[in-house]
């Protein structure tokens, strides 16, 4: 049997927490608009962003919705696939909190509360954070690290782990190679 990915939920339901925590405290102690100057380049503001990156398709929330709830199960998806590779456990769980982060936002308030803010960019939250933070370890994970050998890959992919082919190919049959 396969065991559940135990760490990759922690770790994911820790991530959102954090998210949706730091939106709720946000959200109780500052009104729209108002802002506090934590470093002379860094403050906390509090914007309601109804639309993507930079603000763009704020008429289009039900359209972002969607996608953003197909988004979310895509990565859901690709985590419980790819949870035997180890390098994978930070990037699908920044990725996967991230995502659902802002579309738990978008689905109970409407609008996504942002709230990091530093010079000439626009405002921010943590779930925006772990998904430019997740994409960047995906592309070193993918491009820069290397690739496990051909023999490691086979044993460590696919549907059954290594450990758990064993429980599914009949003994004596063509696919026993005992």
């Amino acid at each position: 049997m396969r065991r559940p990915p135990v760490k990759l939920l922690l770790l994911t339901l820790c991530l959102l927490a954090a998210d949706q925590l730091s939106k709720i405290v946000v959200s109780q102690r500052l009104e729209l608009g108002d802002f506090v100057q934590v470093l002379p380049f860094f403050r906390l503001q509090r914007v309601q962003n109804q639309g993507i990156a930079f603000g763009m398709m704020n008429e289009s929330s039900t359209l972002i919705i969607a996608v953003s709830g197909a988004i979310v199960l895509v990565l859901v998806a690709a985590a419980l696939i790819m949870r035997n590779d180890r390098r994978l456990l930070w990037p699908l769980a920044l990725l996967v909190a991230g995502s659902a982060g802002n579309l738990i936002d978008r689905v109970l308030n409407g609008s996504v509360t942002d709230f990091l803010q530093v010079p000439h960019w626009p405002a921010f939250n943590l779930a925006d954070s772990y998904i430019v933070i997740g994409v960047g370890l995906l592309a070193v994970r993918l491009l820069i690290w290397p690739k496990p050998s051909a023999s490691n890959e086979r044993e460590n992919v696919g549907p059954l782990a290594n450990n758990e082919r064993e429980n599914v190919v009949p003994p004596g049959s063509y696919l026993d190679k005992k």
